[in-house]
């Protein structure tokens, strides 16, 4: 099966029939799909941090929709789904940054590990919408 590229227009390049093919290919990736995607993305990595390789691929899917008028409301819904998929998992380290205590014995360091690193790519990617949609409507987005 093949999926969507997380580039909107990502592959033809050339003459006006490949521009057109690309245009209605990118139509074609969804909200639906592009939620998919990052919902198999969470899922199978959910016991690592994600690849940074993998969060620029996102995060630069996401702000070239913030470009775009029409790709602005892609993009908040599918920060908010991701959004929601994190709270399912690492609700509790939403806010965190930094350890502020020392682990109890016992106590599963990595997945606090692993829950603060996946927030950390999700506030990343949402500050780098917004410094686009800062400079283009001198506002913000809310992700909530």
């Amino acid at each position: 099966m093949n999926k969507p590229a997380l580039r909107p227009g990502a592959g033809a390049e050339g003459n006006a029939s490949a521009t057109a093919a690309t245009t209605a290919t990118a139509a074609v990736v969804e909200d639906v799909d592009v939620r998919k995607m990052v919902r198999a993305w969470v899922e199978r990595f959910v016991g690592h941090a994600p690849c940074a390789g993998d969060v620029g691929s996102v995060g630069t899917y996401l702000v070239r929709c913030v470009e775009t008028d029409v790709g602005a409301e892609r993009a908040v819904g599918v920060m908010r789904w991701w959004g929601a998929l994190l709270r399912r998992r690492w609700a509790v380290w939403e806010h965190a940054d930094e350890r502020d205590e020392e682990p109890e014995p016992g106590e599963d360091v990595r997945a606090e590990m692993v829950g603060m690193a996946w927030w950390r790519a999700y506030r990343e990617i949402g500050n780098e919408m917004n410094e686009v949609v800062r400079k283009r409507f001198g506002g913000s987005l809310k992700f909530r």
